[in-house]
């Protein structure tokens, strides 16, 4: 009798040994009611903890694992090679994530990979779109923000935790299991600009897809409510971004109040791209050479006096309006500073910020800047912006007060920076200001 139940405590230890090194741990739960409340159930994740998430040893709990999840781990291996590259509260969301999208569909949910490129502007209307897509298709979005030389801040030195998986660093490994897997593969970063393929918003792909962009998602469909609904929707994930708590004071400190008057903004969007060396040192390998000219044809048009008309016409007819410039080089601020000032007795407290950084990079910091100036636009009745940019789209995208934008020069109103009918412009104006 004591032998035999030597025998048995053996093998006990064997099975449960065995158990806690298998990648998932496959035990049904009692209810699958228990996966709506996954996201609630803090003691689960805090219990298993990282040793689970990072598929090493787990602590066995069988009891705390739905079976939903782990089907999907068993069964779909790019899944599981997604739970290998997360951690910490990233994970978390994901499995979250995973079990609400099996109780939609009972299925195991396809990924929707969101690789963003280039400046802070191009990054969130990249990220806009493709959030939009997945709530008209049912997608688990993951976002990959990684820092280069276009951007120098995480997504954690700029927002708030976002409701979608974030992905900061990625390597060798994680590309080729990209490569490798079941992943529908969109690259709109080629240069030829007609290789940037849509998607249909009438069905969903039946794979995982991998999209690179700096772009808006590029959309199809049959039904012209489901295209307004889109970009209805698309407009709406910029409510989502929430600045950190110190950018908060920061816009607060540095943005214009609607109390003591109509806001307007302005952003001047000049410097080209062979003067940001700090972001690469040949411009037409990287953006193509058509692509880099036409972009340097519209950035040589944002001239400062054009801008500076605008200003100077506004704050002349308004005694109660406020401006705020944002431009991309200590020399347009200064510019437009001494054109205003020349023409117009104007008071500091009515041009802002009073305080203008010296950021001349992509630095955290500059970086973090741009957010303020990105807030600070987003706030504005009317917006004066630069055309081709990215940042003057994303502030327009972003406000909440029915904002006009205007692009100098390139309206019924203005050419070339001088106005063909200033009293009509102001009566365009008029109703976004008064």
């Amino acid at each position: 009798m004591k032998f035999l139940w030597l025998w048995c405590w053996r093998i006990l230890c064997f099975v449960f040994e065995y158990s806690c090194n298998v990648s998932v741990w496959k035990k049904p739960l009692a209810s699958e009611k228990w996966i709506g409340s996954l996201s609630r159930n803090t003691f689960w994740f805090n219990t298993v903890g990282s040793s689970f998430f990072s598929l090493e040893k787990a602590a066995c709990s069988p009891q705390l694992i739905p079976e939903s999840v782990a089907k999907c781990l068993d069964l779909d291996p790019d899944i599981r090679f997604v739970v290998k590259i997360l951690s910490g509260s990233q994970l978390e969301k994901f499995y979250v994530q995973l079990a609400s999208r099996y109780q939609e569909s009972h299925q195991c949910p396809k990924l929707f990979v969101i690789h963003v490129q280039h400046g802070l502007g191009n990054r969130l209307r990249a990220l806009a779109s493709g959030l939009a897509y997945v709530e008209l298709i049912p997608h688990t979005p993951i976002l990959v923000w990684e820092r280069d030389s276009h951007m120098g801040a995480y997504w954690e030195d700029l927002f708030e935790d976002l409701n979608c998986v974030i992905v900061s660093e990625v390597d060798a490994v994680f590309w080729e299991t990209l490569f490798r897997g079941n992943f529908y593969w969109i690259d709109y970063m080629k240069v030829d600009p007609k290789e940037r393929y849509p998607l249909s918003l009438d069905y969903a792909i039946s794979q995982h897809i991998y999209w690179k962009s700096a772009y808006i998602l590029k959309t199809v469909s049959n039904q012209s409510n489901t295209r307004r609904h889109f970009h209805r929707l698309f407009k709406f994930q910029f409510s989502k971004l929430i600045p950190l708590p110190s950018l908060k004071q920061v816009v607060s400190r540095s943005c214009p109040t609607s109390r003591s008057g109509p806001l307007v903004g302005f952003h001047i969007r000049r410097r080209l791209l062979q003067e940001e060396t700090f972001v690469t040192e040949n411009p037409s390998l990287e953006y193509g050479e058509s692509f880099a000219r036409i972009i340097n044809k519209h950035r040589k048009g944002n001239k400062v006096n054009y801008f500076c008309n605008a200003a100077v016409t506004l704050l002349s007819s308004y005694s109660t309006l406020t401006t705020y410039i944002a431009a991309d080089s200590f020399l347009s601020y200064e510019r437009w500073g001494h054109c205003v000032r020349n023409r117009i007795a104007v008071t500091s407290q009515r041009m802002l910020p009073p305080n203008i950084p010296n950021c001349e990079n992509r630095s955290r910091y500059c970086i973090q800047m741009a957010l303020v100036d990105l807030c600070c636009l987003s706030r504005c009745n009317v917006l004066f912006g630069s055309f081709y940019s990215s940042f003057t789209e994303v502030a327009h995208y972003w406000s909440t007060n029915n904002q006009s934008l205007f692009y100098l020069g390139k309206n019924e109103f203005s050419k070339n920076g001088n106005f063909r009918n200033e009293t009509e412009f102001l009566i365009s104006l008029k109703k976004h200001l008064d």
